[in-house]
């Protein structure tokens, strides 16, 4: 896959350039879609990085990825259908987006962590040695993506040379 070999500027500027353009574009729909398109980018690569680390674990050390692929789907379906709802104007919330909110926040943790648990496994397996990566800093590289990537993306990079 692509994005399991791009650099890290690549992935980098696919997410950002569009959210960033879709801030400064006044037409409503041209900047949902560009939102659209950089949160399909973002969760696409954390779906395809963690299913892609999940699979070169041996058995015993795979997770079940089923949750993990569902909530990648959520998250990307939550701030799409959020981003075309969204009206500018304060009003109540209805308690059952409240819910679903609660669970964007859930399936955002479980998907991070699904990925740097996966990733770490991979790096112990790999390196047979001491890893200079602890599974704060690995979770923390995931869940402040912009930041991340610049570390995480040329370590991904080297496990699917082949």
């Amino acid at each position: 896959m692509i994005m399991l070999k791009s650099p890290s500027w690549q992935i980098f500027l696919a997410v950002f350039v569009p959210l960033v353009l879709s801030i400064n574009i006044p037409d409503f729909w041209i900047s949902t879609t560009l939102a659209i398109l950089a949160y399909g980018v973002l969760f696409g690569w954390f779906l395809v990085v963690g299913i892609n680390l999940n699979e070169q674990l041996p058995d015993e050390e795979k997770k079940s990825d089923t949750l993990f692929i569902i909530n990648c789907f959520y998250l990307i379906l939550f701030l799409s259908i959020s981003s075309i709802l969204e009206d500018g104007q304060e009003s109540e919330i209805p308690i059952f987006l409240l819910l679903l909110a609660v669970y964007f926040a859930f399936a955002f943790f479980h998907v991070v962590s699904f990925v740097s648990q996966s990733f770490l496994a991979l790096q112990e397996l790999k390196s047979r040695k001491p890893t200079h990566y602890s599974s704060q800093s690995v979770f923390l590289y995931f869940f402040i993506f912009i930041v991340g990537i610049w570390f995480i993306q040329p370590r991904v990079n080297e496990y699917f040379e082949d």
